[in-house]
């Protein structure tokens, strides 16, 4: 894994507060020109960090079909990586030798650096970056009664104090890592999020762990010398986001640490209305158990036809190779449909699709048959529209108070005709699978998602709707209740199931298809 390496040999570096930067840089550099470099070149490099660029990198390579089972020719070598280094740590001497005033670095001038119309993410002024922000270094000196993080040395806080007879219980955020669901402890005393030998090697051995070189030192001075840190993909209130977690010999809890605040943009003010969120979330959970019972739902309205056109020829594809990396978790996934009953094996078929397998944000893998190179040109298309952004605001106008609920699966929650099955037979190493349920990537699954969801919810006021998305809002706390429990009542009726990790409660801002809405009004961030 190219990413792993990356980190690996940036330890023994000292790029001291540039180390996130600096890694993600090299990780950049090291793709050969083509595609997966222009794709990550297009991206704000403020805005993504080391597994964002791997995530983007990998879903690169896999929609265009850049793998032949191996990840050779798209990064460079090693003695070419190096050569490169040096080269450019010569030009920069020769050059320039103060440091540029917005980013921090001394291969340019201040004038010509790429970053001078960007917005720090600690001041909000245009014209460096929060690294270099004059108010952030003021802000971080050290004061009385405040515990503060230097990152200038080796040593982090992790205080964590337990009490057997404590009154009051800790503060808990139900979080999903890799696609699985725990209950974390929040630590404001802790520098970094943390875990124990055991959990890592019971859930997470399949992730690399990547030795820092940094020592955590507990509430009585005593230090512990962690095995390393390793980044995980983690989704909280919807939102994705890349930890990386000390794995710690004879740890304790999962403790989620200043390094996860700071991510999902959390103040410790606001620790009471993660409580709040929680107990509503509960609340609904307890009232709608089929909903949230995080197993795939059936639709019970019917099942759904696939229709070609006249004269359609049968094609059949071979199953295509996939990297090795990714093989583990395409059988994995394999088994998962299997076993809900999504897919069946099958010894022949005149229809044969090639999978692509995607790489989603948790790490976890979906499946997708390439059907643009068999059936989608023969297919039927139903006409439903698909509703504009325009009318998704209209919907939303005026209200303060939003849900956001997340159907579990989406399309596999549609059964198919049984003479429609043999069409999305897909091609893979494993043999031959037939989709007795809705598949990713046929051409009308979206207006068909989209008409059966737009049909079960008619009538409700105060939604939107964009295929497996659901947004509940209301003027009032009692607008936007009596909407939410008449969508998951009728959701509950129909037999469909929402994923609760990815689902949001009773929020006064919320991210609507790409755009945030926040007291009736949209913005762009």
């Amino acid at each position: 894994d190219w990413a792993a390496r990356v980190q690996h040999l940036a330890a023994s570096c000292e790029f001291g507060e540039h180390f996130s930067f600096a890694v993600l840089d090299k990780f950049v550099m090291g793709f050969e020109k083509g595609k997966v470099k222009e794709r990550l070149f297009s991206e704000d490099p403020a805005k993504i960090n080391l597994g964002t660029a791997r995530d983007i990198a990998q879903q690169t390579i896999t929609a265009h079909h850049l793998f032949d089972d191996s990840s050779e020719g798209l990064i460079k070598s090693e003695s070419e990586l190096y050569k490169f280094s040096s080269d450019r740590k010569q030009t920069r001497s020769k050059s320039v030798s103060a440091p540029c005033q917005v980013c921090g670095f001394n291969n340019h001038s201040t004038i010509n650096c790429r970053y001078k119309e960007f917005k720090c993410t600690w001041c909000g002024k245009k014209g460096h970056l929060q690294k270099m922000c004059e108010i952030k270094k003021s802000s971080l000196k050290p004061k009385n009664n405040v515990l503060e993080c230097n990152t200038d040395v080796s040593e982090s806080n992790v205080f964590n104090i337990v009490v057997p007879t404590q009154s009051v219980p800790p503060y808990y955020a139900s979080i999903s890592i890799s696609g699985k669901s725990f209950q974390a402890e929040l630590d404001s005393g802790a520098t970094f999020s943390a875990m124990s030998e055991e959990l890592y090697d019971q859930h997470f051995s399949n992730f690399s762990i990547v030795n820092t070189g940094e020592t955590l030192k507990c509430y009585s001075n005593m230090i512990v010398k962690p095995k390393g840190r390793c980044y995980l993909p983690l989704i909280y209130n919807g939102t994705n986001k890349t930890i990386g977690f000390h794995v710690v010999p004879n740890g304790g809890p999962l403790i989620l640490g200043r390094d996860f605040l700071e991510a999902f943009k959390f103040k410790l003010c606001q620790i009471n209305s993660i409580c709040l969120e929680d107990k509503y979330k509960d609340e609904l959970v307890k009232k709608y158990p089929s909903v949230f019972s995080n197993k795939l739902g059936t639709f019970t309205g019917g099942k759904f036809g696939l229709k070609v056109k006249e004269g359609t020829v049968p094609i059949f594809h071979n199953y295509r190779s996939i990297p090795f990396s990714l093989k583990a978790k395409v059988e994995e996934e394999l088994d998962r449909l299997k076993a809900n009953g999504v897919i069946s094996p099958i010894k022949y078929s005149k229809w044969g699709t090639p999978i692509v397998p995607i790489v989603k944000s948790d790490g976890s893998v979906r499946i997708c048959g390439d059907f643009k190179v068999t059936l989608n040109k023969f297919l039927e298309v139903d006409k439903h529209p698909l509703p504009r952004i325009e009318d998704v605001f209209y919907a939303m106008q005026g209200c303060k108070y939003f849900s956001k609920i997340d159907l579990q699966h989406a399309y596999q929650q549609v059964v198919l005709e049984e003479d429609s099955r043999e069409l999305v037979t897909i091609s893979t190493h494993k043999g031959l699978f037939s989709y007795n349920r809705l598949p990713f990537g046929i051409s009308p699954a979206p207006q068909l998602f989209q008409k059966l969801i737009e049909t079960v919810l008619a009538g409700v006021s105060g939604i939107a709707v964009w295929q497996d998305d659901i947004v509940v809002g209301g003027e009032t706390k009692d607008a936007h209740d009596e909407s939410l429990n008449e969508v998951l009542t009728r959701l509950r009726d129909s037999g469909l199931t929402a994923n609760i990790n990815k689902c949001s409660f009773f929020t006064e801002i919320d991210q609507i298809f790409g755009l945030y809405y926040q007291r009736g009004r949209a913005a762009i961030r």
